[in-house]
């Protein structure tokens, strides 16, 4: 599957294991050199569909020169589970972004 972010087109790819980032477990992660975004393949689905948004949003804040507030796990933490939080609990936004939604809670 791919996302695109800001004109940006990355592939969703499944991993038993992801590098760790500073010593820190990660669930997911983005390559922007790669063009790719890496999620746990052994995640709960409410896991993988979370972590897709927060690497969604690090893409966002990084690709609009927002580096800093992307370096900002809190910040993105906050935002994903905003969003993700929002679209899963407004049947209303179906109507507008109805493919994407539906494609999400089912792939994630």
């Amino acid at each position: 599957m791919e996302i695109n972010i800001l004109g940006q087109n990355y592939k969703v790819i499944e991993l038993e294991h992801i590098d760790q980032h500073d010593g820190i477990t990660t669930m997911g992660q983005i390559n922007y050199l790669k063009n790719e975004i890496y999620i746990l393949s052994n995640l709960t689905p409410e896991r993988k569909e979370h972590t897709l948004w927060h690497e969604i949003v690090h893409g966002i804040l990084d690709a609009q020169g927002y580096t800093e507030q992307s370096d900002n796990e809190k910040l993105i933490n906050a935002l994903a589970t905003g969003i993700q939080n929002v679209l899963n609990n407004n049947d209303k936004l179906d109507g507008i972004y109805k493919e994407e939604v539906k494609w999400l809670r089912k792939n994630y």
